[in-house]
């Protein structure tokens, strides 16, 4: 599997601008984003016959707001700032 990280300064102004606008901050500071991906990206590998040597089914998130998840039957605490991680186990 090859990640590829996409960082806050990795996107044009005016993308950067609409991030900002969309969780309603002034800077990036606010929400990690000087710091830490706002996504990840993943790739499947293929051999050299274009076979797939790996898969995934896990997407990555930067949680936007404080709430309280079920996971497995429990209640959890995530946090705005958080990165989370879900896991498709159907493979859709």
């Amino acid at each position: 599997m090859v990640t590829v990280e996409i960082m806050f300064d990795d996107l044009i102004e005016e993308k950067q601008q609409e991030m900002l606008e969309a969780v309603g901050e002034t800077s990036p500071d606010e929400m990690n984003w000087d710091t830490s991906p706002i996504t990840t990206v993943e790739f499947d590998e293929f051999d050299e016959e274009g076979e797939i040597v790996a898969s995934t089914n896990v997407k990555t998130y930067k949680v936007t707001k404080d709430a309280i998840v079920n996971v497995n039957g429990k209640r959890r605490n995530i946090h705005r700032g958080d990165v989370i991680e879900i896991v498709n186990e159907e493979g859709d």
